[in-house]
């Protein structure tokens, strides 16, 4: 696998975690992780979904809310990876919070 840039998102407890840069082309691990589907474009990510999963490969490949991300036209996939899923819960609540992503319903 290729090494892939990191970028760093804030929640709202003002905690950085620092995500995997991923094309929608590349080949992703079955891994459990906390992702991000974004539109990515003059050195901004601006966040689109936010989730988290044990399989990562399988949730994205068929994932509820492609539509909804797809019509904002995302482009990338950023990927925090993280085993504890309590430790997900509590990372995906805190991004959710502070980004707002518009197909997190």
């Amino acid at each position: 696998m290729k090494k892939n840039k990191e970028i760093y998102f804030a929640g709202v407890s003002k905690c950085y975690y620092a995500f995997r840069f991923y094309s929608l082309t590349d080949e992703l691990p079955e891994i459990a992780a906390v992702y991000i589907f974004t539109n990515s474009g003059n050195g901004s990510y601006d966040p689109l979904y936010i989730g988290e999963t044990d399989t990562l490969k399988s949730t994205i490949s068929n994932h509820e809310k492609w539509v909804c991300v797809s019509r904002r036209f995302v482009n990338a996939l950023c990927v925090h990876f993280e085993k504890d899923a309590t430790v997900r819960e509590q990372i995906l609540s805190d991004l959710i919070e502070e980004q707002r992503p518009p197909c997190n319903d």
